[in-house]
C-alpha cells in the first residue's frame, strides 16, 4: 500500500511540477470567450458563497413555522440563490 501511495504521489508531483501556468490576458478575449473561461472555472473548483441569503430565508420561512418552507429546488423570484441557478452557474 505504501508503494502505491508513493508512486501516486510521485506521479502527481511530476505532473504538477512539469506544467508551467500560462499567462492569459483576459482583456484580449471576447465576452463569449471570457464566459467560457468562467464556466470552466466554476465547473472545476469549489465555490463558497459566504453571504447569509439562503440560511436566512430557510430559517425565516421554514424554521419559525410562520410561513411556507423555502423552496430551494425550484427557481425562485426572490433571493439570490436556488438550486436551478446554482446548477446554471456551475
Amino acid at each position: 500500500m505504501k508503494k502505491i501511495l508513493s508512486i501516486a504521489l510521485g506521479a502527481t508531483m511530476a505532473f504538477a511540477c512539469g506544467t508551467e501556468p500560462q499567462e492569459v490576458d483576459y482583456t484580449q478575449l471576447s465576452d463569449e470567450e471570457r464566459l467560457e473561461v468562467a464556466k470552466e472555472i466554476a465547473q472545476s473548483t469549489i465555490i463558497v458563497d459566504g453571504h447569509m441569503d439562503l440560511p436566512f430565508r430557510m430559517y425565516n420561512l421554514g424554521n419559525t413555522m410562520n410561513g411556507e418552507i423555502y423552496d430551494f429546488i425550484n427557481r425562485q423570484e426572490s433571493g439570490n440563490i436556488d438550486y436551478v441557478r446554482a446548477r446554471e452557474g456551475g
